[in-house]
């Protein structure tokens, strides 16, 4: 599942809203690099999509997989009819309102975002992706 291919029915339809982050994703690229390459065949963007649900968000059914002894769950999050990103959480983090979504360009100006702004999106399950671990 790519980026302008076709995209899957279904999944959470949520309203979340964009903040920006404390450019801190980078440091995840290491570990999330090498699993989310081969999803979207190139390299992550250094950096990611910040959103906040009103509550807490749950990813259904994610993937799974061990980096650096901690097990993360991911989720492909539908952007717009065309975008796909892929949300990536420490397992032991929860369900949190908070959604930070990687993809290998950067997502805030193909969107048209302002912080603040808010957007309708669709997490999907963990099946969508074939993940590299």
């Amino acid at each position: 599942m790519q980026s302008g291919g076709p995209l899957p029915a279904g999944g959470i339809k949520l309203t979340v809203r964009y903040c920006t982050g404390t450019k801190s994703s980078h440091h995840h690229l290491p570990l999330l690099n090498p699993v989310l390459q081969p999803v979207f065949g190139r390299p992550l963007y250094r950096g990611s999509l910040n959103l906040h649900g009103a509550g807490p968000v749950s990813f259904p059914a994610p993937a799974t997989a061990q980096l650096a002894g901690e097990e993360w769950l991911f989720a492909p999050v539908i952007l717009s009819d065309s975008l796909v990103g892929v949300a990536a959480r420490k397992a032991d983090s929860g369900d949190i309102p908070f959604i930070e979504v990687f993809a290998p360009d950067q997502l805030v100006p193909k969107l048209h975002l302002k912080p603040g702004a808010t957007l309708e999106v669709r997490v999907l399950p963990g099946e969508f992706l074939a993940l590299a671990a």
